[in-house]
């Protein structure tokens, strides 16, 4: 992913915890930056492939699908709407969390815009 991070919050039975616990960590992280660091991060949730991948000279973990690339896209956006975290709409009805629609964005590889949402502050 270049200079970017991804993190994963298995679910096991339990969606809506998962998102929320993937919320409240994007929280810890926006709030523990100085105004000298900016970073974004997406926020979605769907089936990924994961492992180890390679050859015995170079073997890499990587997580692969559309889940992925989704939220690397949802990401990409948080710099041109000047927000820290968004988040697809599937992730917005499980995190328990109000939200603000920022809008409906084109993302590379969908055939249709996708609702963004962003947490609005309680």
């Amino acid at each position: 992913m270049g200079d970017g991070v991804l993190a994963i919050f298995p679910v096991s039975k339990n969606q809506s915890e998962a998102a929320v616990n993937a919320l409240f960590a994007a929280q810890c992280a926006q709030n523990q930056t100085t105004d000298q660091i900016h970073f974004g991060i997406g926020l979605h949730i769907g089936n990924v492939h994961y492992g180890n991948v390679g050859s015995e000279t170079r073997l890499d973990f990587t997580v692969l699908g559309t889940a992925v690339n989704t939220t690397a896209r949802i990401e990409a956006l948080c710099s041109e709407t000047r927000r820290t975290v968004l988040m697809s709409q599937d992730f917005a009805d499980l995190s328990q969390h109000p939200t603000e629609s920022i809008g409906r964005f084109p993302l590379k590889g969908l055939t249709e815009p996708i609702e963004v949402f962003a947490p609005r502050s309680e």
